[in-house]
């Protein structure tokens, strides 16, 4: 990211490639895509605390669910699929950005 954030302060968002980011940084062009599309970099870059509040989001609503589930004792397969799957995956999704 430091690399990316360099060249793009030097030489503008545009014009900066993928292949410049990966060069800057050693790394091949395929770890850089990693992180997403060059849209996806600006948005790291300029935002770079969007990804985390999104995460911790996602998790909050999964909560609630589970909390509403739980109060309308509708605990059948679905709640333990949709429900607590979907919470499962969205706290290991915001485990990432704290790791």
């Amino acid at each position: 990211m430091a690399a990316a954030e360099r060249l793009c302060r030097a030489q503008g968002f545009k014009a900066t490639t993928i292949r410049q980011i990966a060069a800057e940084a050693n790394v091949s062009t395929g770890t850089v895509m990693t992180a997403g599309e060059k849209d996806a970099l600006l948005v790291k870059l300029k935002y770079p605390g969007v990804g985390f509040a999104t995460a911790v989001g996602v998790v909050a609503y999964f909560v609630c669910a589970a909390y509403s589930h739980y109060r309308a004792r509708f605990l059948g397969y679905e709640f333990w699929i949709n429900c607590l799957g979907m919470l499962a995956l969205s706290v290991a999704a915001a485990l990432t950005y704290v790791v």
